[in-house]
């Protein structure tokens, strides 16, 4: 692809989806649900935010000629998509909201398990000038929130298990191809090292299709499911231009 092409395609998703679809639809949709009492809002705000934030950037590295680094970000959103998925594939609107608040609540544990760590490494006078700016900005030590009676937090290989069908060939195929890229490995090593002709168009759709089918697994749980049609002419309309 070149890069006037490329160009051409990063101009589309941003028109056509984000600005469009995603700025003046699917965002204030999403954003407008009140989070009080409502870890599905709650995850689902910051799933959406964070994803968005990727694909743009992941737009500019394109833009750039920075493929690898791209299919870097495209991680983060499948990540993000995954969590979201496996929330929505529960039974029922209880099993999703419980799936949501152990995801807040896991993070929660993981600030305060983070914490204790650094107070070890102080004890052992280490690090010091670091761990004190860490503690004046985290005055919260102790666990802020209660964990969910029926705690349900998995690796991302047995959420997608669970889910199944196209997130569970995305993790064992496209997440595995994307993750060497970004652990130091001999794996993801022949494009920096061969003289290899890489494009740009793979980086986008992917992160493109990840972004769509998180915001789908977003809007059936937060039953928003009247977007979905704008939702998928967009993607569809950009995927199948020349």
């Amino acid at each position: 692809m070149t890069m006037e092409k490329t160009h051409k395609l990063v101009d589309s998703i941003r028109s056509d989806y984000l600005d469009k679809v995603i700025g003046q639809d699917i965002y204030p949709r999403i954003t407008g649900i009140s989070t009080k009492d409502n870890p599905l809002a709650v995850v689902c705000v910051f799933f959406l935010r964070k994803a968005t934030k990727s694909l743009d950037a992941i737009c500019s590295l394109c833009e750039a000629g920075f493929h690898e680094d791209a299919l870097v970000l495209a991680r983060v959103i499948f990540e993000h998509g995954l969590n979201a998925q496996y929330m929505a594939a529960k039974l029922t609107l209880a099993e999703s909201s419980n799936a949501a608040l152990s995801f807040i609540y896991d993070g929660d544990e993981q600030r305060v398990t983070r914490l204790a760590h650094l107070m070890k490494l102080k004890s052992e006078g280490k690090c010091l000038s670091w761990i004190s700016e860490i503690e004046a900005s985290n005055p919260v030590q102790a666990q802020t929130m209660q964990k969910p009676a029926n705690f349900d937090k998995k690796s991302l290989e047995k959420m997608a298990l669970d889910v199944g069908g196209e997130w569970g060939c995305w993790y064992h195929f496209l997440y595995w191809s994307v993750s060497k890229l970004t652990h130091p490995s001999g794996l993801g090593s022949h494009t920096y090292l061969e003289d290899v002709d890489v494009e740009s168009s793979g980086a986008l759709s992917v992160a493109l299709t990840l972004h769509y089918a998180l915001v789908r697994a977003m809007l059936g749980m937060l039953g928003l499911e009247s977007s979905h049609p704008d939702l998928e002419a967009a993607v569809l309309k950009i995927i199948k231009q020349p």
